[in-house]
């Protein structure tokens, strides 16, 4: 379900200065009121967030080890059995340390 942004209109304050709630609901559903305070609620129009690029391939693209290395990043990898972090990725750094 789409997350709408209203405004809580409390009595003598000014509209500005009221504050902002995020209300999760079906868009055939309007609330009237706060359920918290049993304010009046003025709906925020904004403009929509479509996330059309993400996909589960470009995250693990992005989060690549050849990647990361491309960027100047230094990536370490815990070693369960050892008991420590390996560098994965990246030239910077000790290649082998563990905390104690």
């Amino acid at each position: 379900m789409p997350i709408y942004l209203y405004r809580v209109l409390k009595p003598g304050v000014p509209e500005e200065a009221c504050p902002v709630i995020e209300y999760e609901h079906s868009w055939k559903e309007t609330p009237k009121v706060d359920p918290a305070t049993g304010y009046p609620l003025k709906k925020i129009y904004t403009a929509p967030n479509l996330s059309k690029g993400y996909s589960e391939e470009h995250t693990k693209q992005l989060l690549s080890d050849k990647n990361i290395e491309q960027h100047g990043f230094t990536k370490y990898v815990r070693d369960p059995i050892a008991q420590n972090y390996v560098r994965t990725a990246g030239k910077e750094g000790p290649g082998v340390f563990s905390v104690k």
